[in-house]
């Protein structure tokens, strides 16, 4: 199955798209943290649920992207 995942993500992307995904990655994984500690002040001082519901939001698309990144770093280090 891993390899499967593995397989689905690589096989049709060249050298350059890798390049380029891997460096809008790592531009995400500084930038989703940020807005979410940003989201959270605001939902703080103006308790509105919109904020609530774009920090949560935000802080799943972090997880899923930390987790991508952390996949595909141990995929290209062996």
């Amino acid at each position: 199955m891993i390899d499967f995942i593995k397989n689905l993500f690589s096989s049709h992307l060249s050298e350059k798209e890798k390049y380029i995904y891997a460096h809008i990655g790592k531009i995400a994984l500084w930038l989703f943290p940020i807005l979410v500690v940003l989201l959270s002040t605001a939902q703080i001082w103006f308790h509105s649920s919109t904020l609530r519901l774009l920090t949560l939001f935000c802080g799943g698309a972090f997880l899923v992207l930390f987790l991508l990144s952390l996949f595909f770093s141990l995929k290209y280090k062996e």
